[in-house]
Parts: structure tokens; sequence; C-alpha cells
């Protein structure tokens, strides 16, 4: 059986509602950086990083975000991150980012995206021995 359930964003009161496949992860295990928020994020890492980095941002957004991302995600010992792309209408289109806290939560990350149409953008584990993957995975929304 799976779990659906509103997410809030850990850093304001924004939710996304997240599907949990086979409810083997518990809402507890992850957390969410809303669309909002991720923005504030990369601006700031943007604004920080400005005399390292050279092209426009454009060209960078993709590593840069990833980058910015990861800085959170070790700050709050997670194994690992996953940022999405979602879009409960083509009005709403965002992307969002849920971090892994837990090993189980990272094992079982294909098994819980947004609970709406929406594809993997990238996500980066969390160890020595890094690895980066990037994909594209598409999903319809539940009937």
């Amino acid at each position: 059986m799976c779990l659906t359930t509103k997410i809030k964003c850990m850093f304001c009161e924004n939710g996304v509602w997240w599907h949990f496949g086979g409810a083997e992860t518990r809402p507890e295990e992850v957390r969410l950086i809303c669309h909002e928020c991720l923005k504030k994020i990369y601006n700031k890492y943007v604004e920080r990083h400005r005399s390292k980095l050279c092209g426009s941002r454009s060209t960078l957004f993709a590593s840069d975000l990833l980058e910015a991302v990861e800085e959170v995600a070790r700050k709050a010992r997670a194994r690992g991150f996953t940022i999405y792309f979602y879009a409960p209408t083509i009005e709403e289109a965002k992307i969002c980012c849920l971090l892994s806290l837990t090993e189980n939560a990272w094992r079982n990350r294909n098994l819980n995206y947004p609970n709406c149409c929406s594809a993997t953008l990238a996500e980066r584990e969390l160890e020595p021995g890094e690895k980066e993957v990037f994909e594209v995975v598409f999903r319809s929304s539940p009937k």
C-alpha cells in the first residue's frame, strides 16, 4: 500500500503532495525544499561564489544548483538528494528537492516522488566516492 501525504518545506510552510511507494519510507525520513526556497538557496549560492563563476547564469544553472543543494544537504546530514520537476497543472510547473535523511529513504528514492506529473532531474549520493546521476523519468498523474 502506498502513502500519499503533504510534506512541508524544511524552510517555510509551503507543501507538496508526495507519493511514498509501498510505504517503504516514512515522511520523517525525508526533508523537502520547495520551489521558492530552492530559488533562494540557488541565488544565495551564486552571490557567494560570483567571483569564481564564469559564464552566464543559464549555462551554470544545473551544476550550481547541485552544488547549492549539496551544501544544504550536508548540513542536514542527508544520505543524498533528488531534484524533481513537477507539474500539478501546466500553469504550476516547478522544481523541488527531496533530501533523503536515512539509508532507507535513499534506497527507496525511486518509489518516492511528487504525487502528480513529475520527472527526476538529478540526484546526488552523499557518501565517500559520491556519484552524480542525471536522468529524466516521466510519470503521469495517478488516476
